[in-house]
């Protein structure tokens, strides 16, 4: 390909190149499965009122407006696995492309964004969060943020001032952000720094930018307030009590956790799959895999710094301040995550900062600081081709390391999970038309918390029934009524206060005389 036909390519030919080359590598996550905490996310789904729902926090997490996505999705696809992935792979291709339009907009060639846009998206360690139901709220948490950065850039390449609208906008999707995933608070927090920094003057600098210095106050309010509804809630705080971990003890560990993460995050970014470690949980494979790594990430972190800052001393004040901006959102990025782990630090070491899941957003914003110092060098046709080609190998690269970061279901889940599904159709489908089946409710599989790991804490239950539950909005299918007769008194005490599986549930006794109970094994 010679330089004037290159010259002559369509500009979007990069972008279309980073979503194909994204899509392709991330397809195989339509072939997922609900894993480990979608289940108690999906017990609640079945259980709770919608303003519930949305009220509960898990594992320190404030989650409404993920929730909110995921009762939409379970109540049009129910227990359709593929369907809930295909739209996780769906939203990160939209990060793709926002990733892509905010390297552009802050100067970077159309090649070097695609550039970046690729390599972040066939990255294995996206698919972490992509494959994972309950991680989908870091993805959607990432769309808010990138969304409000997109139109942040796009201000200061217009040259023109934003309008109270966009500050009202870009406040509301930091609140979002701050509601669907934990990380989310930290860089909602530190939106309003980043956003004077990179408005600073320039045309599209303006007094009004000041406004939303108060997210600074408001996001750790709506955070306090969300938690306190929670723990008012039968169970509404799941797991942990997030300001038990406030202390001024855990400020040592957290800025060195924060430094490892952004770190890893850069080294990584740089290096493709080559120094990602698919570490799941904390444990001994994981220590030992941080000893090893650690040498060599914090040698490539550094030299990394030593190259940026060598290049800083020749970019102009505003080019710095764009990179420092992305600097700080990158170290936000991972700041909550290093405060509420810092208690791990003194059992586990250097390693956190390896999970995979928490490395979704971070890398993209490191990928956007790498495009912003080299936005002004000049490229010819030949390293744009190889921009290109780089961006294919790195792809093939990943798509032959990314399924070591799919988090697997416990051996029996999918089936089970299958097996029950197919059985209660069956029993309806036996079913005179107009008439009731009745089904015994047990737990699923033989020993449920070996199925379902979960279960073993008491925080919830998993059974026939509530798998009907998220199967199906009403009571009825294929035009009859389902009813599951539970033996246990306690579970249904449990569920007096839920209308939606109260609805379900009758008593032994209450069973009309000469019904048949199904029930299998």
């Amino acid at each position: 390909m010679n330089g004037t036909r290159l010259e002559r390519a369509p500009a979007w030919l990069p972008l279309a190149l980073a979503l194909l080359l994204s899509g392709l590598v991330q397809a195989p996550i339509l072939d997922s499965f609900f894993v480990d905490d979608d289940y108690q996310h999906l017990y609640w789904f079945a259980v709770d009122s919608l303003p519930e729902f949305l009220a509960r926090t898990f594992a320190g997490h404030a989650l409404a407006a993920w929730r909110g996505v995921f009762w939409l999705y379970a109540s049009f696809f129910g227990l359709e696995a593929r369907l809930w992935f295909a739209a996780g792979l769906a939203t990160h291709l939209v990060n793709v492309g926002l990733l892509y339009g905010i390297v552009r907009r802050l100067g970077g060639k159309s090649e070097l964004a695609g550039l970046a846009s690729s390599l972040w998206g066939t990255s294995p360690a996206a698919r972490a969060s992509i494959a994972w139901v309950s991680t989908y709220g870091n993805v959607l948490m990432a769309t808010w943020v990138l969304w409000a950065l997109y139109e942040v850039a796009g201000a200061l390449r217009a040259s023109k001032p934003p309008g109270w609208p966009a500050l009202l906008r870009w406040s509301l999707l930091m609140l979002l952000a701050a509601n669907s995933f934990g990380i989310g608070i930290g860089v909602a927090m530190a939106f309003p720094f980043a956003c004077w920094l990179l408005l600073r003057g320039s045309p599209a600098d303006t007094p009004r930018v000041g406004w939303l210095f108060a997210l600074v106050v408001v996001v750790p309010l709506v955070y306090w307030a969300v938690v306190s509804i929670a723990w008012e809630m039968p169970r509404g705080a799941i797991l942990n009590d997030p300001f038990q971990k406030l202390s001024w003890q855990i400020v040592p560990a957290s800025a060195f956790i924060t430094a490892s993460f952004v770190a890893y995050a850069y080294a990584t970014v740089v290096t493709g799959p080559l120094l990602l470690v698919p570490v799941a949980e904390l444990g001994f494979k994981a220590a030992f895999a941080g000893a090893l790594t650690a040498p060599l990430t914090g040698t490539i972190a550094t030299l990394l710094a030593i190259g940026a800052a060598l290049r800083l001393r020749k970019l102009g004040a505003p080019a710095r301040r764009r990179v420092l901006a992305l600097l700080l959102l990158v170290a936000s990025s991972y700041a909550m995550v290093a405060i509420g782990r810092a208690e791990m630090q003194s059992l586990w070491g250097n390693v956190l900062w390896m999970m995979p899941r928490y490395h979704y957003l971070g890398p993209a914003l490191a990928w956007a600081t790498i495009a912003c110092l080299l936005a002004d060098r000049p490229y010819g046709p030949r390293l744009r081709v190889a921009f290109l080609l780089v961006a294919v190998v790195v792809a093939l690269w990943s798509a032959s390391s990314a399924g070591r970061f799919t988090r697997q279901p416990a051996p029996g889940i999918p089936r089970t999970v299958e097996q029950t599904r197919a059985a209660i159709e069956k029993a309806v489908a036996a079913t005179p038309t107009g008439g009731t089946t009745w089904i015994l409710n047990r737990r699923l599989g033989a020993q449920a918390h070996d199925v379902f790991p979960l279960g073993a804490t008491g925080l919830f239950r998993m059974d026939r029934a509530t798998l009907f539950r998220v199967m199906q909005r009403g009571d009825t299918l294929e035009g009859r009524s389902v009813r599951f007769v539970e033996r246990d008194p306690e579970a249904l005490r449990r569920m007096e206060g839920s209308a939606r599986m109260q609805s379900l549930l009758v008593a032994p006794a209450e069973l009309p005389e000469g019904a048949r109970v199904d029930d299998w094994n």
